[in-house]
């Protein structure tokens, strides 16, 4: 039932909504979707119901939906055209690096914790990720900004 909910929802945002990040600018659609994906997580911890797992597949595959080919974007625009190959493959590469050493890292905190824990250390990072990457880029792109005035 998750995969479903979440698959539905992540292939009608992009078919049907995928115009949303081009017009009100990819950032502005990143962080709600970062925030449905916790928010996703949050959900699963918390169910009890079938119900439940579905309103938890739809909010991250909302979040996910968005976020995997928002950040795909700013890599791509961020890098230099002869470097973009490269970058496209090492952004590829770390979702496989994270699906290979994810398994292994929350099968620790399952045995350690449960599921619900698991689930909420899942959206605590997923949150963690989110404010590092908003500061880290506000800076990045300041410092582009004071670098191109030079």
């Amino acid at each position: 039932m998750f995969f479903t909910a979440y698959t539905v929802a992540a292939l009608v945002l992009r078919v049907g909504f995928g115009w949303v990040p081009d017009r009100v600018g990819p950032k502005r659609a990143l962080f709600p979707s970062l925030l449905c994906l916790a928010l996703g997580f949050f959900a699963l911890a918390a169910a009890g119901s079938d119900r439940d797992v579905i309103v938890a597949g739809v909010l991250c595959g909302i979040g996910h939906g968005y976020a995997f080919p928002i950040l795909f974007g700013l890599v791509v625009d961020r890098t230099p055209v002869l470097n973009r190959g490269m970058a496209m493959a090492v952004y590829t590469a770390l979702f496989d690096l994270g699906v290979l050493t994810g398994g292994p890292f929350f099968g620790y905190w399952i045995e350690r914790g449960g599921f619900s824990f698991m689930f909420v250390t899942a959206a605590a990072l997923t949150l963690a990720g989110t404010l590092v990457f908003w500061f880290w880029d506000r800076r990045a792109l300041r410092a582009l900004r004071v670098a191109g005035r030079r």
